[in-house]
């Protein structure tokens, strides 16, 4: 093969002008796939054709311009072995373009396969290429050898099938442009494939090759559909392709100079120092660039998604209705994205079934399979359409492209709040088919935040509602409440290493205390206990809205969150709704299983005990005393943080004071010296057990006496 590479050989002749021009067109081709982020699946198949395409027409244009029968020969054993990789990819790329790659995965793997041994034999046998002959215009072209004519069949059955199953597809779909798409990509493949009219020279029949004629009409046919119609769905500039060719020219530039600097006798210590040298002074100025050029955070918040996203962010908090929430989010997705076709669905509350805004239920057919649930709820981001083929759905992947087909969509956004699916969203076709860029998919994400929020409280509205119809103020109030505070199983938390429990039992049908468990995202555990003045419906909606202000605050801080700042938000939800009537006892406390140190801040409430078991027996006592004012009072709140050291096994009781002010017959307090003589004797630390205990006792103590003020009870354990 080192023939080819004597430029003695080569003369330039007007023979090699066709190919060139093809040359250029294919480079155009692969430059622009290879710069524009597109459709996974779409872009890896084109750049597989100007990868086995790119190869002949180069060496087609270099024999043009010798006349050695050896060099020709070899010449165009390198540009036949790589043909049949382009039609593979043309293959791939009309089964990904209809979205039937993954169902025909076999075929392509069988035809790459095939690619890999027709070129291997080309290269390394003369049964694909035979030699050479002169043709009337002079041109050196191949003989075909022995077998081949099996590439020549590979080749025209891979396209042909492809080309045949998209255009057995075109009368299916819904859309004109699309439909001109998919007719358009199959005729530059199908004219691109013409260049097989060849063959018959490599038998002596012909006067001139026109392969380069056929190959440079498809592929700008197919370039036009790139640009113009978005064949790809481009959505950015694919920045990773010009940074990878500026590291490897800068680098093998300076490698070059730094070994001819060093001479051959050169320390290959100081060649490595130079090297990893160099590596970061590349990554430091391709950052710089990309920071220069980069536009600035205030001008990337006012982009008309942003400001677009904002409007309906307001509007979509006033909603009441699962139906209002609907109406605002297709309206804003039609003015932002353009499309003509957006769906907003909803899941029965009874049911797997599904249904529309005006209360029609979907067909079996357009609803979610009941298997795909779990794995829609796992999607942070908008799920595309052409993106499907790249992941891993194994047998989810039928019913899941069948969803999209069924509502003729691009883009599915499934609405999730706390691992339950809400809605879902479908986007169909875009103005003039193109694909969906990325502004726009984080406005979708962004989008789904707000949406999923807004059917949940439209949905708590309802019920709300209903509850008031059937049974007024009280049984409302007496359900939302319910729903604030966890069970009375034992939590596992932070890794496992935290087990909570609780128990809450109102003074009446409707109570003011409430106590919550979560565990942050870096395994850190906060729990918060709560105590509304009073109890009943006033003292229950005080309780809604420090709960609600609860759940949004944790939520946004995530790891950031400060329980000084969690405490101030309390403070001014309560004061708002409490109207200077109503103020609030809370405990704040942050556990952190991995380090053992626990963090705290008070706002009025009874502090805690910290119970550390004894090696003879029983418990020593100890409490996590802070100061602060209560949520609500009418002054500036005034909390500090602070944080004790906690033992592997040591147990946390929270409680409020509906515990050690109950009274019994005689008018007598439980007390805390009561209390703390009790945990003082406990027989182990289960937390379940420790519960039980305190509410047992407590509950003789009254001896039937009911109990005056709400009693909350939650005990914790580091394991």
């Amino acid at each position: 093969m080192e023939i080819i590479l004597r430029p003695e050989h080569y003369q330039f002749n007007s023979l090699s002008i066709p190919f060139l021009i093809a040359s250029v067109v294919v480079l155009l081709v692969a430059v622009y796939v290879a710069l524009v982020r597109g459709a996974p699946a779409l872009r890896a198949s084109l750049l597989l054709v100007c990868f086995g395409l790119l190869p002949f027409v180069v060496s087609s244009s270099l024999i043009g311009s010798t006349k050695n029968p050896e060099v020709a020969k070899n010449l165009y054993k390198i540009g036949l072995a790589f043909i049949p990789f382009a039609s593979a990819g043309a293959m791939m790329f009309e089964l990904a373009l209809i979205h039937r790659a993954a169902h025909y995965r076999w075929l392509l793997v069988v035809a790459l396969v095939s690619s890999v041994a027709i070129a291997v034999g080309t290269l390394t046998t003369d049964l694909f290429v035979g030699g050479t002959r002169v043709t009337a215009t002079g041109l050196l072209y191949f003989t075909i050898g022995k077998i081949g004519l099996i590439q020549v069949v590979c080749i025209s059955l891979w396209v042909g099938i492809g080309v045949i199953t998209v255009w057995r597809r075109i009368d299916l779909e819904p859309s004109l442009s699309r439909r001109r798409l998919l007719r358009n990509a199959s005729l530059a493949f199908a004219i691109c494939t013409l260049g097989l009219l060849d063959v018959p020279l490599s038998y002596g029949i012909g006067w001139h090759p026109v392969a380069w004629a056929s190959l440079t009409v498809g592929l700008l046919l197919a370039l036009r559909l790139l640009i113009v119609d978005d064949l790809i769905h481009a959505q950015d500039f694919d920045r990773r392709v010009p940074i990878g060719i500026v590291y490897a020219a800068v680098a093998a530039a300076a490698l070059w100079f730094i070994r001819d600097l060093l001479g051959p006798n050169g320390s290959i210590v100081l060649l490595t120092i130079c090297v990893v040298a160099l590596y970061y002074v590349l990554r430091a100025t391709v950052a710089l660039i990309e920071v220069s050029v980069q536009p600035s955070a205030s001008q990337e918040r006012d982009s008309p998604l942003d400001r677009a996203l904002a409007r309906y962010a307001e509007t979509v908090q006033r909603a009441t209705t699962e139906e209002d929430v609907g109406t605002e989010t297709i309206e804003i997705i039609k003015l932002g994205l353009g499309s003509e076709q957006v769906g907003f669905f909803l899941p029965s509350e009874d049911d797997y079934s599904w249904c529309k805004l005006d209360g029609g239920v979907l067909p079996e057919s357009h609803t979610p399979d009941p298997l795909t649930l779990g794995w829609l709820t796992e999607q942070n981001q908008p799920i595309l359409r052409d993106a499907l083929g790249t992941l891993r759905l194994a047998d989810l992947r039928q019913p899941i492209e069948r969803l999209f087909e069924a509502h003729h969509c691009e883009v599915l956004v499934p609405l999730v709040n706390r691992d339950e699916i809400v809605g879902i969203i479908t986007v169909g076709e875009l103005p003039d088919g193109r694909a969906v860029r990325a502004d726009e998919q984080r406005f979708l994400h962004r989008l789904r935040d707000h949406s999923s929020s807004a059917l949940v409280y439209a949905r708590m509205h309802r019920e709300a509602s209903k509850r008031v119809e059937v049974d007024k103020d009280v049984e409302l109030a007496a359900a939302v409440q319910t729903g604030f505070v966890p069970g009375s199983e034992v939590l596992k938390v932070g890794e496992g290493r935290v087990q909570v429990t609780g128990a809450y039992t109102p003074a009446s049908q409707c109570g003011g205390d409430w106590w919550s468990v979560h565990e942050l995202p870096d395994k850190r555990v906060l729990v918060l206990i709560g105590d509304v003045t009073g109890h009943g419906i006033a003292a229950a909606m005080v309780t809604a809205a420090a709960k609600g202000c609860y759940d949004v605050a944790q939520r946004l801080m995530g790891n950031d969150l400060s329980l000084v700042r969690l405490l101030e938000l309390l403070d001014r939800s309560v004061r708002r709704v409490g109207a200077g009537k109503f103020h609030m006892t809370c405990f704040a406390t942050l556990m952190d299983p991995a380090s053992g140190v626990v963090t705290y801040a008070n706002a009025g409430h009874v502090v805690p005990y910290v119970c550390r078991e004894m090696d003879g027996g029983g418990f020593e006592l100890d409490a996590l005393v802070a100061r602060g004012n209560p949520l609500g009072a009418g002054v500036d709140p005034k909390y500090r943080e602070d944080s004790a050291k906690l033992g592997k096994g040591d147990l946390l009781v929270w409680y409020t004071d509906g515990i050690v002010e109950c009274t019994n017959h005689q008018q007598r307090q439980f007390g805390d010296r009561r209390m703390q003589r009790l945990l003082r004797k406990l027989e182990n630390s289960e937390v379940a057990f420790v519960r039980d205990k305190v509410l047992r006792a407590s509950a003789a103590f009254r001896e039937g006496v009911p109990a005056d003020d709400d009693i909350t009870l939650v005990v914790g354990r580091v394991t």
